[in-house]
């Protein structure tokens, strides 16, 4: 695909582990976690102890708030989005899952029962369930913030 880094490839058909924060297996944070270390250097907060199962929506809701409301994001609009932002989606009206930008329109991301795949955060069923965008501050900040 084309502007999506090689890199990406080593992530994409990891299984879904909840709680996972390697290779052997990731929820949709662990992901993040593991990008941002391997590729970014940047160490983020596990949070194991935040949620009790990645399908505990309300509790992982509570979590992804406190976590973009940390002085270490900016809120990003969306068409300024580039890689290794975090796009948080809403499920069942709850924001409540993190995925990759990896490229323009494209996220990583890791769904309960699904291997960590790329998809188009473009598609209408996506599209609408974008809560936000965040970018880590040791990423930079463009014009664009909010």
């Amino acid at each position: 695909m084309k502007g999506v880094p090689d890199w990406v490839n080593n992530y994409v058909g990891i299984p879904f582990v909840d709680f996972g924060r390697d290779v052997a297996g990731t929820d949709c944070w662990g992901l993040v976690c593991l990008v941002y270390q391997n590729i970014y250097g940047i160490s983020l907060p596990s949070y194991l102890s935040s949620y009790s199962s990645a399908l505990d929506r309300p509790s992982v809701q509570s979590h992804i708030q406190d976590t973009s409301q940390e002085d270490d994001w900016d809120e990003i609009l969306l068409g300024w989005e580039r890689e290794g932002d975090l796009i948080i989606t809403r499920h069942l009206g709850l924001p409540c899952h993190v995925a990759l930008v990896v490229s323009k329109g494209w996220m990583l991301h890791a769904y309960p029962q699904r291997e960590t795949v790329l998809e188009s955060y473009e598609r209408p069923a996506w599209n609408r369930s974008i809560h936000g965008i965040f970018r880590h501050k040791s990423l930079s900040v463009p014009a664009g913030v909010v």
